[in-house]
């Protein structure tokens, strides 16, 4: 039996005090459990506020927060199989965990954990080492960071000026880093993918009369949140976080000013990621989409729901939700990748693969979708360049920097400049003119 577990905050009745209130944790925020005592374990549960509660994320905690309370949950564990006290973190504590962490298969992937894990994992367990002595539960000092000059090969890296030194922790085995994979993980589609993917993901609403209109057992919520991703660069907490009233205030400028399918629409984001302000540009079409959303699927949703108050945000669950008693919330992070993965699992889009458990010799196939929600985002980039490279633009990266709200050119041009390099997607199928082809033939 596990002697740790984490389990998720839950919002406080209207009824507590103000001052409950005040204090109460955000909805999902992990908390750990010391399961023999069903009391919180404090030490860990402060550590977790302490480095993932901020003002500067949507949900008042990144997404990685469940990530890293499963990672001290997972260390913690480890420390009561081998009867070792958690305020006793020694550097041989630490590296034997590292070691142990190194030579261990995943329980979801059954490969190896990769060096990039294990030095995840581990900077947590620092993080936390150094935390607790802060706070005088440990008498250990936490281990010293130094500078080193690291041979690093350029080619491995897209950002090659920020390779030339790296901090290391003092006492630390220096794992392996490997190549870097964030062009490994990048995967921008072909036209001919995205109407295949957009097709599982449900109509679009059409004002012609023609073509499938959606049903209670053929929303277009999905649909609509993948459009919004592709046309805008959009990120899956910011599609997730949009609300009712700034979509409605421009679908009242689009009549007002009687905009055309081909013009845009201004939407000043109010979360995005690092709560930076930021804005992005909605195709009139979306748009009209969106207005028969809110008129009639949204508006059937909550009123299924049975609820008196009408949530903000702009995407709800629908009658297809799996818990009846979700109908009508506002949509969750995990339910829009769920849809995404489903519906390009449906197209064949997929990665087969056979993995062997080291331990136990178990040989098995992997079947993971080709693509994720994020890589719409991607697609955007990708098809934004070549569009403008096209129209003539002699700064095109710049253009791309803008639209996807990039601090930094350096981050744009190192996410993306291999991909377009490499000529790995014709640019002439994926053109401005060619998307407005898809949509127009398509209803996309």
């Amino acid at each position: 039996m596990n002697r740790f577990s984490v389990v998720k905050a839950v919002p406080l009745p209207q009824a507590a005090s103000v001052e409950a209130q005040t204090h109460a944790l955000p909805k999902g925020f992990p908390i750990l459990i010391d399961v023999m005592s069903m009391e919180v374990f404090e030490p860990g549960s402060l550590f977790l506020q302490k480095q993932l509660l901020s003002r500067a994320y949507p949900d008042g905690f990144p997404s990685s927060a469940p990530s890293v309370a499963q990672d001290l949950r997972d260390f913690l564990e480890y420390l009561d199989v081998d009867n070792l006290d958690w305020r006793q973190l020694t550097d041989e504590v630490v590296t034997t965990y590292q070691n142990h962490l190194a030579g261990q298969p995943s329980p979801i992937t059954h490969e190896i954990y990769s060096p990039r894990t294990v030095n995840r994992r581990i900077s947590v367990i620092l993080a936390f080492r150094k935390y607790i002595y802060e706070q005088g539960w440990s008498k250990i000092p936490p281990m010293v960071k130094v500078k080193t000059n690291r041979y690093v090969d350029p080619n491995a890296l897209p950002l090659v000026h920020t390779a030339a030194s790296s901090v290391v922790v003092q006492g630390m085995k220096d794992l392996p880093r490997g190549l870097n994979r964030r062009i490994d993980r990048i995967h921008p589609m072909t036209s001919a993918r995205v109407r295949a993917i957009f097709a599982e993901l449900g109509p679009f609403p059409k004002d012609n009369g023609t073509g499938t209109m959606p049903t209670a057992q053929t929303p277009c919520r999905d649909r609509l949140m993948g459009a919004l991703a592709l046309t805008t660069g959009m990120r899956r907490i910011e599609v997730r976080c949009l609300k009712r009233w700034p979509i409605e205030a421009l679908i009242s400028q689009m009549k007002r000013e009687r905009l055309q399918d081909n013009e845009k629409v201004t939407l000043e984001l109010e979360r995005t990621k690092g709560q930076k302000p930021g804005k992005v540009y909605i195709p009139v079409w979306v748009l009209k989409g969106l207005e028969w959303y809110i008129v009639n699927e949204r508006q059937a949703a909550f009123k299924r729901s049975g609820r008196s108050h009408e949530p903000e945000e702009l995407f709800l669950n629908h009658e297809l939700q799996q818990s009846q008693a979700n109908i009508g919330q506002p949509v969750t992070d995990d339910t829009i990748s769920r849809v995404f993965r489903e519906a390009v699992l449906r197209t064949g889009y997929v990665i087969k693969s056979w993995r062997t458990n080291p331990f136990t010799g178990e040989r098995r196939e992997w079947i993971e979708p080709a693509h994720t929600f994020h890589d719409l985002r991607h697609t955007f980039a990708v098809w934004l360049y070549y569009a403008e490279e096209k129209e003539g633009n002699v700064t095109p990266w710049k253009t791309v920097q803008v639209r996807l709200r990039h601090s930094q050119l350096a981050t744009t041009e190192g996410t993306y400049l291999k991909i377009v390099e490499g000529k790995a997607y014709d640019p002439v199928s994926i053109m401005r003119d060619d998307f407005r082809k898809i949509r127009q033939q398509n209803g996309f």
